[in-house]
């Protein structure tokens, strides 16, 4: 079990050298919250996004819409949520009016709760929502270019639709993390603990809890 160990920790040492986060390879433990959080937002690829109506037939109610999504401005991910938005989308429109909204990213969009055969609704089968304020980014910033390079990584399509739906790159500035990822209902996780979490601390538990 010790050489067992041992070459999983070389794995996850070359997936870091190499520009990869450990988050990529399998879901942390669910005591690990934060970085179960930090994982599901890195490794979905789209997102249902809520906003407050302004819509006249509906003002006031909850709006969903669907966004793709990119985890920070590098390959590495960092938790931020960059969002792909045209101005035709309604969500658009309602964060004009007041930009409180919340994002929820699970894991059923994913092989792996297919491959764990897992309900999307089972809690094993992790979601994360954050709740924050939706900003739309300047386009004229070294940030913006990043996200969008990162965007048309993720997405290679987006790249091509038609510039005259005005996509624009935005982020949620976040003001809390809740987390459903095993039976005995919702976490809250701390921002700056889901900010901070990442592959090292993963990697460091998994070390320092060697299976002899």
């Amino acid at each position: 079990m010790y050489y067992i160990k041992l070459i999983f920790f070389t794995f996850t040492l070359t997936a870091i050298v190499n520009g990869l986060s450990i988050i990529e390879v399998n879901p942390p433990n669910p005591e690990q919250a934060a970085l179960m959080a930090r994982y599901i937002i890195h490794n979905v690829g789209w997102v249902v996004v809520s906003s407050i109506s302004v819509m006249p037939e509906i003002p006031s109610y909850p709006y969903n819409t669907i966004l793709e999504m990119c985890d920070g401005n590098n390959e590495k991910g960092n938790g931020i949520p960059y969002l792909y938005v045209t101005i035709f989308d309604p969500f658009h429109t309602n964060t004009l009016e007041n930009n409180k909204c919340t994002l929820l990213a699970t894991l059923a969009t994913t092989d792996w709760c297919k491959e764990q055969q897992y309900e999307e609704e089972d809690p094993r089968c992790a979601r994360v929502m954050l709740s924050g304020r939706f900003v739309k980014m300047d386009n004229s910033t070294e940030e913006y270019q990043s996200a969008l390079n990162n965007m048309h990584r993720r997405h290679p399509k987006t790249k091509y639709w038609p510039e005259a739906h005005h996509w624009y790159v935005a982020k949620i500035d976040i003001d809390l993390v809740t987390l459903f990822d095993a039976f005995g209902g919702l976490k809250t996780i701390d921002v700056k603990e889901y900010l901070k979490a990442n592959e090292y601390e993963h990697l460091n538990e998994i070390y320092s809890n060697p299976i002899y």
